[in-house]
């Protein structure tokens, strides 16, 4: 699964997508990479899929879909 991102600056930038939130019990901010993991949980939760379509689309199981959510859940990207 991703990482935070390093918040330091380096001498060569690079461009890439990420979520910047609040965490919803700490209320610190977060940024973490726009994986295809978090961007896949993000989607499900945001347009009400079921992890049994979702698997289905996606050609993985309903487990792999759980663990994808549960992880997004743990950094607060979804409640």
């Amino acid at each position: 699964m991703p990482t935070k991102i390093d918040a330091k600056c380096t001498s060569n930038p690079i461009e890439e997508t990420a979520f910047v939130f609040r965490h919803p019990r700490t209320f610190r901010v977060h940024i973490y990479p726009a994986s295809e993991e978090l961007l896949f949980a993000f989607k499900l939760v945001h347009d009400d899929i079921s992890f049994q379509d979702a698997a289905n689309e996606a050609a993985i199981s309903e487990d792999e879909v759980e663990k994808i959510v549960d992880y997004a859940k743990l950094v607060g990207l979804v409640v």
